[in-house]
Formats: structure tokens, C-alpha cells, sequence
């Protein structure tokens, strides 16, 4: 759910009051109840048959009236936390569960109201910018245009075409999946830019793209996507695939580490659930490689605090994502994506030359969207990394790494 700075001082200024209120209700309560003798308890201690243990009974609340107050001042914190937490949690369900509709409509209105300036650097990518036409064009024509500006690397004007389509067509989910990859793909390079990362290179973040925008646009995809893969079109195998990249790039703008790990296992069950769905589909195989590349690339004592703190074990194997690339490439040959994760497999296996070969078969191929341009300069940077002989540079940067190389 959205939240300006001034919103989210008052917030906190009114949890900071609860605190104080409840701190000190309790601590004036327990003072009462422990230094004020109730008359009930002087009226049995003038009593003859009254247990003569009386006085040491006052006197020991006396003295325990200090670890009272503290156990009461807890009590309080912790029941202002549950209630806290509660709110939340009701709070996130209820923006969860917002129409996705309505939801598209606030996203276009910030993504459409931003100029769009783009640079391109060593990716020999079509730099024209097709002129937004959405009135009086079929679905297929909006989809095309979409296809079009995707090459460009323009996802806002992809954005709005895809969109413009859906509204024109909304049983058609295939439109549906193609908005919320372009959102995916939007919502990742203004991550990705705001970081420093590599992205930079063919996108600059215009007024209004936030994370919090970056936030919300994953959200979306993510939801539609699972719409799709779940109860719209199940056997369709790449609804499977959009959710497993959706899920990967949640796991970038997540801070919990418990949800990380939790997030890495649900998109390990969307890409099996691709391959599953449909074993021709060289993008299922693509995205498993990529996943076991990832999880792989992460240092031996990372696994083993996952493995002792979250209970799980996240096992990657470059091996296992050779395997799936050479399937990939077997039914794709023509795809960029798909011999550049072969590469990075082989840098995780330190074959170099393996990796420059397939590197080297990877860049003259075509670039269809701002997937394939940050791979093909991921490819290109590697490649001058083992010219240079200095150590390779695409598997520092695993999806769960917040921030530059």
C-alpha cells in the first residue's frame, strides 16, 4: 500500500503515543495496586484469625514491585505490538486484494505522465521510439506495436499498448500475461537503475518512478501471473515461467530474509511447473537454469546460515543449469538469453573458455527486449573480463543482491 513521508511520520508519531499512554496507565496501576494497602487487606489484618503471615506478605509485594512494574510495562509493549501487527496485516491483505484493474489505472497515469530518455551502449539495439497510436487499432495491431516498442526498449510505450489491447480484449489472457511481463520488466529496471545496477546503461528513471512504484508494478505482475498460471489458463506454460520471473525479481525488493528464502522456493516450484507444463518450451528450461545459477552463485556460508536459521536448504548446481541451458538452446537455438545463462553457468564452474564460447555465440544474435540487451551486455562484459584475465563479473549480482556489483 502507497504511503507519502507525511503519512508515514504521523504513523509512527501516533505508535510512539500509544506506547507512552499504555506505558504509563500500567505503571500508575501497578504503584496503586503494590504501595496503596486496599482496605479490605487492613480490615483482615486487625482480624485475630487472620494468618499472622500477613505483614510478610505486604512486605514481600513491596519488593517485588519493581520486577511487577517491568513484567507490566511488557505486557503492554507486547500486546501494542500484536495490535500492531494485526493492523498491518489487515492493511496489506486489503491492498493485496485491491481490483487489479484500479490498480493499472494509478500505475499508467504515473508511467504515462513521465518523458522518456534512454541510453544505449555497446548492445547495437533499435533506438527509434514508435509514436503512440491507441485509438482505432485492433488488439493484434496494439499487440504488434507493443512487440515493436519492447525492441526498443521503450516498456512504458509497451506498457500502454498492451494495455490498450487488454482493455479492447480482457478474455484474452495471453494480454493479460504480456502486461504483466512488460510491468515485471519495468518495475525491475527502476530497481535496477535506482541501485546503480547495470541497468543504467539503457534506462534512466523519470519523476514519479520510485521504488515504491517498482513495488506496486511487481505486485501486479506478479498477481496477474499467478491469475493466469493457476486458474485461467494452467497448462499454459508461460503464465509458469512470467510467475517464476515475477517471484525472482519480488525476492529483489523483499527485506526479509525469511520471505527470501520462502520466495526462492516458491519460483524453484513455478519453473519446475513450466517445464512440467510444457516440455518443448525452451523458456521453462531457461528460467530453471537461471534459478539454480543464482542460488548456486551464493557463497557455501550463506547456504549453511539459511540452513541452520530458515531450516531449508536451497540447493543450486551450475551443472544441473548447464543441463537445462544446452535443453533450452536445443529447442531455441536463436535465443540471446539462453547461451548467455549457458555462460554464466560455466563461470560458476570456472570454464572460461566454455563460457567465452558461448558468450561469443550469444552476441550477434537479436535483441527483443530489455531482458535480452542486459544480456548481451552481461555477455560483452564478460568476455572483456577474460580477455583482461581479471575475474568475471555476472554472477555477483544473484537477484537477492541489493545494490551495485
Amino acid at each position: 500500500m502507497s504511503m507519502t513521508p507525511g503519512n508515514e511520520s504521523g504513523r509512527k508519531a501516533e505508535g510512539v503515543a500509544s506506547v507512552v499512554g499504555l506505558s504509563t496507565s500500567t505503571a500508575v496501576l501497578g504503584l496503586l495496586l503494590v504501595f496503596t494497602t486496599p482496605k479490605w487487606l487492613v480490615a483482615l489484618h486487625h482480624r485475630k484469625d487472620v494468618c499472622f503471615y500477613l505483614s510478610q506478605t505486604l512486605l514481600l509485594l513491596k519488593l517485588a514491585s519493581v520486577p511487577l512494574l517491568v513484567a507490566a510495562f511488557g505486557v503492554s509493549m507486547l500486546l501494542y505490538v500484536v495490535a500492531a501487527n494485526s493492523a498491518n496485516s489487515k492493511e496489506n491483505a486489503s491492498s493485496a486484494n485491491r481490483d487489479t484493474r484500479t490498480r493499472t489505472e494509478v500505475v499508467r497515469k504515473k508511467v504515462n505522465g513521465a518523458s522518456k530518455t534512454q541510453q544505449l551502449t555497446q548492445t547495437d539495439v533499435p533506438v527509434a521510439k514508435p509514436r503512440l497510436e491507441l485509438t482505432n487499432l485492433t488488439p493484434e495491431e496494439l499487440r504488434q506495436k507493443g512487440t515493436q516498442a519492447e525492441k526498443c526498449l521503450d516498456v512504458r510505450a509497451a506498457l500502454s499498448y498492451y494495455e490498450r489491447a487488454w482493455d479492447l480484449a480482457p478474455d484474452e489472457y495471453e494480454l493479460q500475461l504480456l502486461v504483466c511481463k512488460v510491468k515485471c520488466d519495468l518495475a525491475f529496471l527502476i530497481f535496477d537503475t535506482i541501485h546503480d545496477g547495470p541497468m543504467k546503461q539503457f534506462f534512466t528513471c523519470q519523476q514519479g518512478e520510485s521504488l515504491e512504484m517498482a513495488e506496486q508494478l511487481i505486485l501486479d505482475a506478479s498477481q496477474g501471473a499467478e491469475e493466469v498460471a493457476f486458474y485461467t489458463a494452467p497448462k499454459d506454460s508461460t503464465a509458469h515461467t512470467l510467475h517464476a520471473l515475477c517471484i525472482g525479481r519480488q525476492i529483489l525488493l523483499e527485506s526479509q530474509s525469511r520471505r527470501k528464502v520462502y520466495l526462492a522456493k516458491k519460483m524453484q516450484e513455478a519453473a519446475s511447473r513450466a517445464v512440467e507444463a510444457n516440455p518443448n518450451d525452451d523458456a521453462g528450461y531457461f528460467i530453471l537454469a537461471r534459478w539454480h545459477n543464482d542460488i548456486a552463485s551464493l557463497p557455501s556460508f550463506m547456504k549453511t546460515i539459511v540452513r541452520l536459521v530458515f531450516g531449508s536448504s536451497l540447493k543450486g548446481s551450475f551443472d544441473t543449469a548447464v543441463q537445462c541451458c544446452n535443453k533450452a538452446i536445443e529447442l531455441n537455438a536463436k535465443s540471446l538469453v539462453n547461451r548467455v545463462e549457458l555462460g554464466r553457468a560455466y563461470t560458476g564452474l570456472r570454464d572460461l573458455q566454455k563460457a567465452k564460447c558461448a558468450y561469443a555465440g550469444a552476441i550477434d544474435l537479436p535483441v527483443d527486449d530489455v531482458n535480452g540487451a542486459l544480456y548481451k551486455q552481461l555477455a560483452l562484459d564478460d568476455i572483456d573480463r577474460i580477455d583482461r584475465g581479471v575475474p568475471v563479473g555476472s554472477l555477483r549480482r544473484p537477484w537477492w543482491a541489493i545494490g551495485g556489483d
